[in-house]
């Protein structure tokens, strides 16, 4: 296993691909994924960035030597999808996550809750007449 992180952050490598039509014919080329983690429809041919509306997202990855894919149609669930599928790629990943949000939060001050005690009863309003 590589030590070098992938797309996304995480060890195992989930990459983003789109079907697009290049000089007449279907090529996978990869995406490009923006600065804010979103996709805009730009894709890597032959070095260069272009935009192409049409075509199909795929996602990309590798269990035990041999390389799966799976298509994604919708543009806004491309991201989200490769995240959980890099995590159920190397689920420690997400342990590690979890445990560096554990310790960035153990210098903040915690707030304990206390029982409340039943207060005693000073007053028998059983016996007073209504009236």
């Amino acid at each position: 296993m590589s030590s070098a992180y992938g797309l996304l952050g995480f060890k195992k490598r989930v990459n983003i691909l789109k079907k697009v039509k290049v000089d007449g014919s279907w090529k996978l080329c990869p995406a490009v994924v923006e600065p804010n983690g979103k996709l805009q429809d730009k894709v890597k041919v032959s070095g260069r960035t272009e935009t192409h509306a049409e075509g199909v997202y795929y996602l990309e990855w590798r269990e035990n030597g041999k390389r799966m894919r799976e298509s994604v149609r919708n543009r806004g669930e491309v991201v989200k999808r490769a995240r959980l599928r890099a995590l159920q790629l190397d689920p420690e990943e997400e342990k590690d996550s979890r445990r560096k949000t554990a310790t960035s939060t153990a210098d903040q001050p915690q707030v304990v809750d206390t029982p409340m005690l039943p207060l005693p009863v000073t007053a028998d309003f059983s016996t007073q007449a209504h009236g």
